[in-house]
């Protein structure tokens, strides 16, 4: 049986070519596409969560003894979708102002937005994240009142109440119980230390003049950076809340 020589076997290449085009138009003809409608992208911008490093600052001498309510408030904190948090503990530094200049160093190496501060005999009263969630741009580092008990045995709450209707007010100085503060303090103030317990010049006795945490706010504020106050009162306990005999002394005064 004699084979069929190919249509385009005694065509020239250029021919050959011209041919294979050809037929491949003809082909194409028969293709439909269907109609894409081409709209431009849309990059929505990425969120991005602000870190936290949350530290409670206790001793040995309360091994055992749990503040409910801080553990409460660390759990929400916990759960809180708004922020990526690292919970820790800074246990048994001592001085004071010791244990407070190492969660400063802890958060400047990490490099976390924001360090918060919690004694463990303290509790915020409010959902701990709130305070900073919320907290005004120019805030540097945010606190909570609470009473405090000085050498003299008298109750009484820090910073004084101003009647300040806004939920954030602007101080001279906090106490270091509930304590946030924002990595612009690190990055303005690279080195510590930060908290520095003064005593009073001259004291034989050394006397104190005032706490780390008062010394630490006027470190920020000669800083050019700004100390705020959340309006919630937090729990301090002293076997009791001393906030609460705080209110009920004012109660009783204002009666």
């Amino acid at each position: 049986m004699r084979c069929q020589p190919s249509p385009f076997s005694h065509r020239s290449g250029f021919q050959l070519r011209k041919a294979v085009e050809r037929r491949a138009q003809q082909h194409a003809a028969f293709i439909t596409f269907p109609r894409v409608s081409l709209r431009p992208f849309t990059f929505e911008r990425e969120i991005v969560m602000q870190s936290v490093l949350i530290l409670t600052l206790g001793s040995i001498e309360r091994t055992g003894w749990v503040n409910h309510d801080l553990a409460l408030a660390l759990i929400h904190a916990g759960r809180d979708p708004r922020f990526a948090c690292t919970f820790g503990n800074v246990l048994d530094y001592r001085p004071h102002d010791h244990a407070r200049n190492v969660a400063v160093a802890q958060a400047r190496d990490i490099g976390v937005d924001w360090l918060i501060q919690v004694d463990n005999d303290c509790t915020p009263n409010c959902r701990l994240l709130d305070v900073i969630a919320h907290a005004p741009a120019a805030a540097d580092v945010i606190g909570q009142r609470y009473a405090v008990r000085n050498s003299r045995e008298s109750i009484f709450v820090f910073p004084q109440p101003t009647g300040a209707r806004s939920a954030y007010e602007e101080v001279e100085a906090l106490g270091g119980g509930v304590l946030a503060i924002r990595s612009t303090v690190w990055q303005t103030i690279p080195r510590g230390p930060w908290f520095t317990w003064n005593y009073k010049e001259g004291s034989e006795t050394r006397e104190c003049e005032c706490g780390e945490d008062v010394s630490f706010c006027r470190l920020v504020r000669e800083n050019r950076m700004k100390v705020y106050c959340h309006q919630q009162l937090a729990a301090h306990y002293h076997t009791v809340d001393l906030s609460a005999v705080a209110c009920v002394i004012a109660k009783g005064q204002r009666q």
